[in-house]
């Protein structure tokens, strides 16, 4: 057998070898690809924390749903500094969005707002804060 047939031959073996090869590789890995695979993603929808005080008279109404205690607190704290009959009914709820700057504003006006109003309102919803009433 001359030198070309015998590199002939090892190149075809190769070749050979090499489609074999890929075979059992690509095998493989469709046989991995075929596994199932558990992959759970929770996709949480979160809503404005929502807010909403009236005060008649003498008489204070509040609720809503804050995003954590920390918010509920610190609104407590200034509402639980007036001399007025407070009802309140806060929630917390972990799908509500945070607004630092919304409970921030409202603290800020919350005296104000419970010394100058009569008969008034604040709602903080859908990202909007809204302050109505009457002063005496």
């Amino acid at each position: 057998m001359s030198l070309a047939k015998k590199i002939i031959l090892l190149l075809i073996l190769l070749l050979l070898l090499i489609i074999i090869c890929l075979y059992y590789h690509t095998s493989d890995i469709y046989q991995k690809s075929l596994q199932p695979k558990d992959s759970t993603a929770q996709v949480v929808q979160s809503e404005f924390m929502e807010i909403d005080i009236r005060k008649s008279g003498d008489s204070l109404n509040a609720y809503g749903t804050f995003d954590s205690i920390d918010s509920i607190q610190s609104v407590d704290d200034v509402l639980m500094t007036s001399n007025l009959n407070i009802t309140r009914d806060f929630k917390s709820s972990e799908f509500k969005k945070a607004d630092t700057a919304a409970i921030s504003v409202l603290n800020s006006i919350l005296n104000p707002f419970m010394e100058t109003y009569e008969n008034g309102q604040i709602t903080y919803k859908d990202g909007r804060l809204f302050i109505s009433g009457e002063t005496s």
